[in-house]
């Protein structure tokens, strides 16, 4: 059995003796803004020229793509997280995202793992839309497998969020 921890602040600090981190990804495969920015730049000029010497086709929504950290010294889990007004349903979508990266967690045995919350910057997902049904994926998971997953978010109001959901799905659980 694994933990969930929920985390507030830099995903680079707090990526130390970690096997693996999530990064949210464009779809280019190039260093970009917000998380994808600070990803690239830690682990290297080497990590851009690793990918676009490896990838020449765009990821779609939802695809997970693994490469090494470089500087980073773990390795780096891409998440091409679904924009969220480009689908019917879009926080089944976004689960779609977080369940492969889950899957090549397990598929890698990765066991601590920093994961930032996916889709909530510019693809346009709010936190408190999304949490509930992402902490429940993650809680079940490493309840399931014996994982470390540090969850973390730059500002503790997002943070709350998750805790939020987190206690209220715990709560309901000691009540069956």
């Amino acid at each position: 059995m694994g933990k969930l921890y929920l985390l507030t602040g830099d995903i680079i600090e707090n990526s130390k003796n970690m096997d693996a981190i999530v990064n949210a990804q464009n779809k280019y495969m190039i260093n970009g803004s917000g998380i994808c920015g600070v990803v690239y730049r830690n682990a290297g000029v080497e990590l851009l020229d690793y990918c676009k010497k490896t990838y020449s086709v765009p990821m779609e929504p939802c695809e997970v793509r693994i490469t090494p950290g470089f500087n980073l010294n773990m390795d780096i889990i891409h998440s091409y997280a679904p924009i969220f007004r480009e689908w019917e349903n879009p926080i089944d979508k976004l689960i779609d995202a977080y369940s492969n990266v889950l899957i090549e967690i397990k598929n890698h045995n990765y066991k601590k793992i920093i994961i930032p919350s996916l889709g909530t910057g510019i693809h346009g997902y709010k936190h408190e839309d999304v949490a509930e049904k992402v902490i429940n994926l993650l809680y079940d998971f490493c309840e399931s497998n014996d994982v470390e997953i540090y969850f973390i978010n730059r500002l503790s109001i997002a943070t709350n969020e998750y805790l939020s959901a987190l206690l209220k799905s715990q709560s309901l659980s000691h009540e069956d």
